[in-house]
């Protein structure tokens, strides 16, 4: 099963984190560009998708952005989870 993650923030993390430790890893993970003004204070979903060796975007409008949409289109996704 193919699948694409769309996540932020504490919950996209944590969200994230079980599925890897459940043996659920995502072809492609999607997740946000911190504003400038922004206070990080969670951890990071990239951070962890990267350590883990899965295709990463980041962007923060996806409506907008061909190199999201065609990533999304090539993995060919079976899933789609959201969590954020």
């Amino acid at each position: 099963m193919k699948i694409v993650f769309f996540g932020n923030h504490i919950y996209g993390y944590y969200s994230l984190t079980e599925m890897i430790s459940n043996q659920i890893i995502p072809d492609l993970v999607v997740t946000n560009i911190p504003r400038k003004q922004e206070i990080v204070w969670y951890p990071s979903v990239a951070e962890l998708a990267s350590s883990n060796n899965i295709e990463l975007i980041r962007h923060n409008r996806i409506d907008s952005s061909e190199e999201v949409i065609t990533a999304i289109e090539d993995v060919m996704p079976d899933l789609l989870v959201v969590s954020s």
